[in-house]
C-alpha cells in the first residue's frame, strides 16, 4: 500500500497535515497568534505556486481544535473544493526530490550512520555529530532535524548496502580516511591559529577565539601543557601563515 493510498484512507484533520508535509519534504511554516489561540500552517512547493494555507483554533482545556480557514492553491489555481484528505493525498503524491549526494557528502552520511549505531539514538547523534555537507544546497538539511531525518531515511539503506559491498575492513579504512579529510578541510578553512613552542599548530575559527585560547595557554604556562610561541593569520583558506611572536 502506498503512502498516498494510506493517507486517503485516514480521516485527515488540518493539524495532521504537518506530518504529511514533512514526510513529503514540503516547505512548512507554522505560526501562532500572540495569545496562543490560533495556529496557521503553510505548506508549499513548486516555487510557491502550490500552497495550502490552514488556520485553526488551538486546543484548550474545554474544547478541541476547531478549523477557522482553509485555502488551497494548486499550480496557481484556487481549489476551494479540496478537503483535508484531498490535500493530504496531493502532498503524499507529490514529494519533493531527494537531493543527490556527492562522494564526500555520502561519506558524511556513512560517518553519521555509524554515530547513530554507536549512540543508539538518532536525535542525540544529530544534535552532537550532525554531518557537515560540502554542498551548500544541503545546509537546510543540516539545520532542520525533520528535513535531515527524511534525507537520512532515504540514504540509510544505501549506506548499509555500501558497507556490505565493500566489506567491513575496507569500509572502516574509508570511514577513517574521510574523518581525516573532514578534519583537514576544517583546519584549512581556519584563518587564525597558534603555533606552539613544540611546533604544533592549533587552528581557530575567529581572531577572538584565538585570543581566548592564547590567553588560556599563557595563564597555564609551566604546567606541562603546550605553550604559545606565535599567533598565526592567513588571508585565504589553506594559505601560508603569517606569524607574530607572542
Amino acid at each position: 500500500m502506498t503512502t498516498a493510498t494510506r493517507e486517503r484512507a485516514l480521516p485527515i484533520k488540518a493539524f495532521d497535515l504537518r506530518g504529511v508535509g514533512r514526510r513529503a519534504g514540503w516547505d512548512i511554516t507554522e505560526s501562532h497568534s500572540d495569545d496562543g489561540t490560533t495556529v496557521q500552517l503553510l505548506l508549499s512547493t513548486d516555487d510557491d505556486r502550490t500552497v495550502f494555507d490552514l488556520t485553526w483554533s488551538s486546543k484548550t482545556s474545554t474544547s478541541r481544535p476547531r478549523m477557522k480557514a482553509k485555502t488551497a492553491t494548486v499550480h496557481g489555481e484556487d481549489r476551494p473544493d479540496m478537503t483535508y484528505t484531498d490535500i493530504a493525498a496531493y502532498i503524499a503524491d507529490h514529494p519533493t526530490p531527494i537531493p543527490e549526494l556527492s562522494p564526500y557528502d555520502f561519506m558524511e552520511m556513512v560517518v553519521f550512520q555509524h554515530k547513530v549505531e554507536w549512540e543508539r539514538s538518532f536525535p542525540y547523534a544529530w544534535s552532537n555529530y550532525g554531518p557537515k555537507f560540502e554542498d551548500p544546497a544541503l545546509a537546510e538539511y543540516e539545520a532542520v532535524r525533520w528535513k535531515f531525518s527524511r534525507l537520512y531515511s532515504h540514504y540509510k539503506p544505501k549506506v548499509l548496502a555500501w558497507r556490505e559491498k565493500v566489506g567491513g575492513e575496507k569500509a572502516c579504512d574509508l570511514h577513517n580516511a574521510h574523518v581525516d579529510e573532514e578534519r583537514q578541510r576544517r583546519e584549512d578553512a581556519c584563518l587564525f591559529g597558534i603555533r606552539c613552542t613544540d611546533g604544533y599548530v592549533i587552528t581557530c575559527d575567529t581572531e577572538e577565539s584565538r585570543g581566548r585560547q592564547a590567553a588560556y595557554m599563557a595563564e597555564n604556562a609551566g604546567k606541562g601543557w603546550r605553550e604559545p610561541a606565535s599567533l598565526l593569520h592567513r588571508e585565504v583558506p589553506g594559505g601560508e601563515w603569517t606569524e607574530v611572536p607572542v
